[in-house]
């Protein structure tokens, strides 16, 4: 053990100890947690394999998907100072040569002792170049230190010959899902972690693809998991919506990658707005009374009765385009028309939320969430709550228009006081955490809180079961941590003692649209970016609805590559500053830096009734 806290010193140390133990212990020692493998099959009854010693506690499921091991309980280091110390990774346990029979192992602690001096820092080697098999690896290359003349081969047994330790560490490969100005800003936020190696974006966009650290994978080339398994990623953050409902959280987790995002069951509550809204009186959410209906008649029925203004909601998912605030009756008739009968958003309006109209202002609340049934019962479930932000859904300024996918944010909001965020709490954060809990989910990604601040206190209008677009593109700039690890905080149960940090100052993201948005729109549009007045701003180009033009690109190498709009929201620029008029001030100066035809965006983002309902 000796060796082990001396080594605590170095980072990024990566081998293991044997110690007979009850299972599922965990020794602290300091800087370090010594963490068992759960559910390893003892061949002895004292002795539970493996217990890791890494630079961060990120559970067996790690090692197994870097290194392909059914297993990683048996993964076994053995060793003496100054010696020969060998690894086998293989589907039985394994003991070296070093030990020819198990007796003396049985008599007390077994582990790796290695000389580590005091006045040298550990070698590092990182092996970008493994191909991962069932049971075990083979690694292709050998690494030479010519100062201590050591030599490293790595194959299916590990022999390592030198006067001191060597290290073996690898950075992590990260793979974010989705290609929209959320996925975006998410794979730039990843790429600033020292413990992230590459990005992996399917299927990325125009800006993703020139991002520091980041690769755009496309579909065509396999399936997420066949393409996060052939990348060696680490970690999956899912962005969107759709493949939530889908379940491939599911899949990721079932193939021994840890993803990060809602698993199918609890995806529903953005899925099924009915099925939300159950959830919410169920567990005393606070919410805006509404109705449910699968025939037209009965929803035109409750819509004279109620009168106007009032909200028709699509059932399903429908990219934002599903939600309809009707000022008069004859406008929700036409919405009931238009979502059941003619079928706008297909088979998502079907079944109508008809929700009474709510007066107020309304705010965004991003939140980390981590819930499954065994953190429940270790006291460690929760749900972490992010700076509040503000989108401005109507198409025109001062709230006027049909809704969108959203035309900008900000961050934070003033008007979500702490008397606000406590009724916010009190009254819908947990009694959400308690219904996650009570329905037995496993939910370990993002939460997204729609409010509506109204003279009875804050209402939920929706859960979205991720990250809200475009309140990521001015939220996470805020986030003065490493958004990588609160990632692995969210999947391996330890969020609750992450340490969040914030910025001090504001965000503003305004968001430009292709003309026509957001019903019909032309794709294909070049867009014009004068990269030095841009850089002069201090601003972050998120990129939404835009793909490289690399036909038509004649510019230098160097130069960003030529960029053509393939969406309706294309772009979004998030400027951050000490006031909220310098972050506003150069957002704009920011957008007056690009251009392409029909290009539309708000000048209001921000701005007193800009969000308001009334």
């Amino acid at each position: 053990m000796l060796a082990a806290l001396r080594a605590a010193r170095y980072n990024n140390m990566f081998f293991s100890i044997c110690i007979i133990k009850q299972p599922c212990c965990q020794m602290t020692f300091p800087q370090w947690d010594f963490l068992s493998a759960y559910r390893t099959p003892s061949f002895y009854s004292r002795l539970r394999g493996r217990i890791a010693v890494r630079a961060s506690a990120y559970s067996t499921k790690l090692v197994r998907n870097r290194h392909g091991t059914v297993n990683p309980a048996y993964q076994i280091f053995t060793g003496k100072e100054d010696a020969i110390a060998y690894r086998a990774i293989n589907d039985k346990a394994f003991f070296c040569s070093l030990f020819p029979c198990l007796k003396g192992l049985f008599l007390g602690i077994f582990f790796l002792t290695v000389s580590l001096p005091s006045d040298k820092p550990v070698k590092q080697y990182k092996n970008k170049n493994y191909k991962s098999k069932q049971h075990y690896v083979f690694h292709e290359y050998k690494y030479k230190d010519k100062s201590e003349k050591s030599q490293v081969t790595y194959a299916n047994k590990v022999c390592l010959e030198t006067s001191h330790h060597l290290a073996y560490y690898e950075n992590m490969n990260v793979m974010v899902v989705g290609n929209g100005g959320r996925e975006h800003a998410i794979a730039w936020k990843l790429a600033q972690s020292d413990d992230v190696e590459k990005v992996i974006c399917v299927p990325g966009n125009g800006g993703t693809a020139i991002e520091s650290k980041c690769v755009n994978k496309s579909l065509s080339e396999g399936t997420y998991v066949r393409i996060a398994k052939e990348e060696n990623c680490s970690m999956v953050v899912v962005g969107p919506e759709n493949p939530l409902a889908d379940g491939l959280a599911d899949e990721f987790w079932d193939n021994g990658i840890p993803a990060v995002g809602a698993k199918k069951e609890a995806a529903q509550l953005e899925a099924s707005k009915d099925k939300a809204k159950e959830f919410m009186a169920k567990y005393g959410v606070a919410c805006a009374a509404s109705m449910t209906f699968t025939e037209e008649a009965a929803a035109l029925s409750y819509i004279e009765s109620h009168g106007a203004p009032i909200v028709i909601k699509a059932d399903g998912l429908a990219a934002g385009k599903g939600v309809v605030v009707a000022k008069t009756i004859e406008d929700a008739r036409l919405a009931v028309k238009e979502l059941m009968e003619e079928n706008r958003v297909g088979d998502a309006g079907k079944k109508l939320v008809i929700e009474e109209y709510l007066r107020g202002s309304e705010i965004s609340i991003l939140a980390a969430v981590s819930v499954t049934p065994e953190y429940a019962k270790e006291g460690k479930a929760c749900i972490i709550p992010f700076v509040s932000a503000r989108d401005h859904k109507r198409l025109e300024e001062g709230a006027k228009g049909p809704n969108t996918g959203g035309m900008g944010s900000v961050a934070p909001v003033e008007d979500f006081t702490p008397e606000i965020e406590a009724q916010f709490k009190k009254n819908i954060l947990e009694p959400t955490l308690k219904g996650l809990i009570a329905e037995g989910y496993d939910y370990r990604g993002f939460i997204f809180f729609g409010l509506m601040l109204t003279s009875d206190g804050p209402k939920c209008l929706e859960y979205n079961v991720r990250l809200g677009d475009p309140e990521t593109q001015a939220v996470l700039p805020l986030m003065d941590f490493d958004f990588t690890k609160m990632c692995q905080a969210i999947t391996d149960g330890t969020l609750s003692s992450f340490d969040f940090k914030w910025k001090k100052g504001f965000s503003v993201a305004p968001v430009a649209v292709s003309g026509g948005y957001p019903n019909i729109y032309k794709k294909g549009i070049q867009i014009s970016i004068e990269e030095e007045k841009l850089d002069k701003t201090g601003a972050k180009l998120f990129i939404a609805g835009a793909i490289e033009d690399r036909r038509r690109d004649r510019r230098p190498a160097s130069a960003r590559p030529a960029l053509i709009t393939s969406g309706g929201r294309v772009l979004a620029c998030s400027a951050q500053g000490e006031t909220f008029t310098q972050a506003w001030n150069d957002a704009y100066k920011a957008l007056e830096c690009i251009k392409f035809a029909g290009m539309y965006y708000r000048k209001d983002i921000g701005l007193p009734g800009a969000a308001e309902s009334n």
